[in-house]
């Protein structure tokens, strides 16, 4: 199975529409999708192994609208993303502490939402450069991830009780019910002598 992909090996693959990087990829060297105008989509399969977005990985896919940074990535490079000016919106996560300058440079209708809740100390001054503007930075964001319920009131014959469902992420409270009062059946028993 393939565990590297070398720089430039997608170079200018113009027909290239979409792509499904496996999880036994590693390495995605220096711009390897880097010129494919037509890219669209990029997926990594669950439990991938990439740490590092290389310099110009995907610089210029001018159609590229879907990204999801796997969680593991802990490095951008430069103009990595450069030029993408389909992208919308992407999640840096927070395991992420290095972005290069230019990381996101053209890409004009971005909207970032970094998991850390402030700038860490190593992304470069310019990482967020887009020509002389900034983009829409949203620092603490939280793709939400529901965990299971907990009971915090116990419900009783007498009062209700509370339930919450909170992001095993970041604690935050995603749902909430009450829990109905507990009702006690009595059967008629006789006493017979």
């Amino acid at each position: 199975s393939v565990t590297n992909i070398i720089d430039y090996a997608f170079y200018r693959c113009t027909l290239l529409v979409e792509i499904v990087i496996p999880n036994s990829v590693k390495k995605i060297g220096s711009n390897a999708f880097s010129e494919c105008h037509s890219l669209e989509k990029v997926t990594f399969e669950e439990n991938s192994k990439i740490t590092e977005i290389a310099d110009g990985t995907f610089y210029n896919c001018k159609k590229l609208n879907a990204f999801v940074i796997p969680v593991d990535v802990t490095s951008i490079g430069t103009s990595s993303f450069g030029n993408c000016s389909s992208l919308i919106e992407i999640v840096i996560p927070i395991k992420v502490v290095i972005i290069k300058n230019n990381a996101f440079s053209k890409c004009d209708n971005l909207t970032i939402k970094c998991e850390a809740n402030t700038k860490p100390s190593g992304f470069e001054s310019n990482w967020n450069n887009n020509g002389g503007t900034t983009f829409e930075i949203v620092w603490g964001y939280c793709n939400h991830v529901k965990g299971d319920w907990i009971i915090d009131l116990e419900a009783t014959c007498i009062k209700e009780g509370h339930k919450v469902q909170k992001c095993v992420k970041c604690n935050a409270v995603l749902a909430e019910e009450k829990i109905d009062k507990i009702t006690h059946t009595f059967n008629k028993t006789e006493i017979s002598d």
